[in-house]
């Protein structure tokens, strides 16, 4: 299913690239991604991430780093278990954000995750 899914994406894709797409890509040189690496989720505390990322959703903790960028936040790393990496910025001085994520131009929408076993109430197994 996940890769019918995936190739329907990608006729989508092809669908709608136009000549002057294809023009302008001849112009100006890309370079072809060939995945996701990561993604990071700016976070409050530590534990509150431990709690969500693994306790919640089951992903290990693998380790924690300074954030290279920032000396005062960490790096925590966990793996969503497809051979990429969910990292989170923590700052033990933040507190949850009690309000829905802000829908701006820039901001994530939503992640969707693949999960094995899930059960919505009043319906089958999904998995």
């Amino acid at each position: 299913m996940q890769k019918d899914f995936e190739a329907q994406v990608r006729a989508n894709q092809q669908e709608h690239v136009s000549r002057s797409d294809l023009a302008r890509s001849e112009r100006v040189k890309t370079t072809q991604v060939q995945g996701v690496h990561h993604i990071t989720i700016v976070g409050s505390t530590k534990q509150s991430a431990v709690d969500f990322w693994q306790g919640v959703l089951g992903m290990p903790f693998l380790f924690e780093q300074p954030n290279l960028g920032k000396p005062d936040e960490n790096h925590l790393y966990f793996d969503p278990g497809d051979g990429r990496l969910l990292t989170v910025f923590t700052d033990e001085t933040r507190q949850d954000a009690g309000r829905h994520a802000p829908r701006e131009i820039g901001c994530v929408e939503h992640l969707a995750f693949c999960v094995a076993g899930y059960v919505r109430p009043g319906a089958g197994s999904i998995a």
